[in-house]
């Protein structure tokens, strides 16, 4: 009972766990790992005589083309025709329903009667 009214009361603070800092932890622990950098930087800057050192070129690397195996392109070729297939045969399929729709409106067309108007 007791934890429940806690809870629902406005000024409650859940107390702080060892769980609870670790992101805090890991916040600090990266900033003092910049700030280390940032000296050695400074260290090594100062060695040099102030002097910032050129930048070391990097190469540039072109991606690698590889080129694809017979088999792959093989299959690649069957999956194309076996597409042409379907879409021709989807495409006949849509023009008997055209014809068996037009034949059904022609022949509802001739039996219908128009009524005359008085």
């Amino acid at each position: 009972q007791k934890m429940v009214n806690d809870a629902l009361s406005p000024t409650y603070t859940p107390p702080t766990k060892v769980s609870d800092l670790t992101g805090f932890w890991e916040m600090i622990e990266l900033q003092i790992s910049q700030t280390q950098n940032a000296y050695e930087a400074l260290i090594q800057l100062k060695q040099n005589n102030w002097v910032e050192p050129e930048p070391v070129p990097t190469k540039v690397l072109k991606p690698k083309i590889v080129n694809k195996p017979a088999v792959l392109k093989a299959t690649a070729a069957k999956n194309i025709e076996k597409a042409k297939e379907r879409a021709e045969k989807m495409r006949i399929f849509r023009e008997e329903q055209r014809a068996k729709k037009a034949a059904l409106e022609k022949q509802l067309s001739e039996n219908t009667v128009p009524m005359e108007t008085q």
